[in-house]
């Protein structure tokens, strides 16, 4: 018996007990996050950019999680979410450095590399 609470689903155990979802209750670690990027990223890839077409529906929600259309709710959802918004701040402060170099503000360089350091996923 599963029943909605929130956006957050509570499930009984089979002592009877309510308890949320194990991935509620813990966030992903650096090191579990490291494991599933390492592990599963090209074919997590390949199902984001239409190179491998989805079979399952876990498949076809992760798919739909990628595009935006669903909210993550598997470690694999959130973890692939996590890569991509990393890799897009990376993106942005390396175009930004890009910028700066040209700029008549020496420092900006400087700056946008101290500021790409700091922001890890």
């Amino acid at each position: 018996m599963a029943a909605s609470t929130c956006g957050a689903e509570i499930r009984t155990t089979l002592s009877g007990k309510r308890r949320p979802p194990r991935a509620i209750l813990r966030p992903m670690d650096e090191a579990r996050f490291a494991a599933l990027i390492r592990r599963h990223l090209p074919f997590y890839r390949a199902l984001a950019e239409g190179a491998r077409p989805p079979t399952t529906p876990a498949q076809r929600r992760f798919v739909a999680v990628a595009r935006g259309e669903a909210e993550p709710e598997t470690e694999h959802e959130r973890a692939f979410l996590r890569w991509r918004e990393a890799v897009a701040r990376a993106d942005r402060a390396l175009a930004e450095e890009g910028r700066a170099r040209f700029s008549a503000d020496p420092t900006a360089a400087a700056e946008a590399r101290l500021r790409l350091s700091r922001k890890r996923p």
